[in-house]
């Protein structure tokens, strides 16, 4: 069909179509879909009989999109959630001492490698120190230790193993639910076998409050400056940049 494009995800190991689980097939299909994106564009065909051959077209204008995923992916540089389920697909291979490989059918065309079993094995760090700063909104102040337990809120992430001297906790909880702080610190991270880092403890040092006032406030206040030529600009953000460069924009 021209309509189409068809690649084959294989997976090469111990298991046959005759004795690969269907539950584990499902978390396969699940994970590649999720890695290729366009859902309502990628369609399951067929299982094939070349190790484990998982075929599935795509929809031909949605084709270029998945092509440039798949290098982005190769390339490292795709977004989380494709990184992501590449990284789900590469593990469940390694626990099924199997590798794979997706690749197009009937083109040439770059092949994605999932090395599974036959990468290195994943190093598992824990406690590795480094300074650094949270952005967030403290939600929790309070404990009766010498160092005050803190939580903060970043976006859909809580940061709830940040502590404080007493003297910085009492100042953090002045801004407690009000607007967001950059808080600096000394933290402790870990690394788990898929290279994703987290947060194990952070101790604040010191904070600021980070200006919240949205971009078109902004403008309004500059152009209500009096005696200024802002008020008569038409585009602000062009005649910043050409002020910040020493001339005028091309």
């Amino acid at each position: 069909m021209d309509d189409v494009q068809k690649y084959v995800f294989k997976i090469k190991g111990e298991y046959t179509i005759g004795t690969l689980p269907m539950s584990r097939l499902a978390e396969y299909m699940a994970d590649l879909a999720r890695m290729l994106g366009e859902p309502s564009k990628v369609h399951f065909v067929e299982l094939v009989r070349s190790s484990i051959g998982l075929v599935h077209s795509v929809e031909r204008d949605a084709s270029p999109l998945v092509d440039a995923r798949i290098d982005d992916i190769e390339q490292g540089t795709a977004d989380v959630v494709h990184m992501d389920a590449y990284r789900a697909l590469n593990k469940k291979l390694r626990e099924d001492r199997s590798v794979g490989e997706l690749q197009p059918v009937g083109r040439d065309a770059r092949v994605l490698m999932f090395p599974g079993k036959d990468a290195p094995e994943p190093v598992k760090l824990s406690g590795v120190p480094g300074a650094g700063s949270i952005d967030g909104t403290i939600i929790r102040v309070g404990g009766t230790r010498d160092e005050i337990p803190v939580c903060v809120q970043s976006g859909h992430v809580v940061h709830a193993r940040c502590v404080a001297s007493k003297a910085l906790a009492k100042e953090l909880a002045r801004f407690l639910f009000e607007g967001e702080l950059r808080l600096y610190g000394q933290g402790k991270w870990a690394r788990d076998e898929d290279g994703i880092w987290t947060l194990q403890r952070f101790a604040i040092r010191s904070f600021e409050p980070l200006d919240m006032t949205p971009l078109t406030s902004a403008v309004a206040e500059l152009r209500a400056i009096e005696g200024a030529d802002w008020a008569s600009a038409d585009d602000l953000w062009r005649e910043a940049m050409e002020i910040r460069h020493g001339g005028a924009l091309h």
